[in-house]
């Protein structure tokens, strides 16, 4: 389960399994977020919001370690 909490500028996942939260803090701060969808995009799980008070979206992708250091190398 995904939520925006109240006033923040972050967006966190409730794992049933070990009922425990954890929050990811968005780049942009003051943002008044309201929605947080899912995508499944190229089979990656990514955590897109809108920023209701500045017209900006943002995506929170979750990588692999083998696709993180993919990404690493090629920088």
């Amino acid at each position: 389960m995904w939520v925006n909490p109240t006033n923040g500028d972050s967006v966190a996942k409730f794992d049933a399994k070990t009922e425990k939260w954890t929050e990811y803090p968005l780049p942009t701060h003051g943002i008044a977020l309201r929605h947080v969808s899912l995508s499944g995009r190229n089979g990656t799980t990514e955590v897109v919001v809108g920023y209701t008070r500045n017209s900006k979206v943002t995506s929170v992708e979750f990588r692999t370690k083998e696709k993180l250091q993919a990404v690493t190398a090629q920088v």
